[in-house]
């Protein structure tokens, strides 16, 4: 219901409801990762953090399929190329680190995040 919800409010411009929808932890990741392409150059903030949470909803199993390190790998190189882009490198690779090392998400995901923010 949340990714609905999600989805309604980013359509009307609630982007601040929709980013906490997107923080109740049941938005589909592919739902957030769109929002993340569809807004890199509008609200950038948003869609980082919105890609942010897209990444943390495929560490808690909230995806439709089976994630895999290659999902990991395609939500992290757009909060990344989006956060470059907008100078908020920094502020998205600290909060990335901190879910690699204390999200309670899959184990093996983790570590698939932790070697992309080592890889960059």
């Amino acid at each position: 219901m949340r990714d609905k919800w999600f989805a309604a409010a980013k359509d009307a411009g609630f982007l601040d409801i929709a980013l906490a929808c997107a923080r109740s932890g049941q938005a589909n990741p592919a739902t957030l990762l769109r929002a993340t392409r569809d807004f890199a150059n509008r609200e950038p903030r948003f869609a980082v953090e919105v890609g942010i949470e897209s990444i943390k909803a495929l560490l808690s199993g909230v995806s439709y399929e089976l994630p895999t390190g290659a999902d990991i790998g395609v939500h992290y190189d757009l909060v990344m190329a989006v956060a470059r882009e907008h100078g908020m490198k920094e502020q998205a690779k600290a909060e990335l680190s901190r879910i690699a090392c204390g999200y309670s998400g899959d184990r093996l995901l983790r570590e698939a995040l932790a070697r992309r923010l080592q890889r960059d």
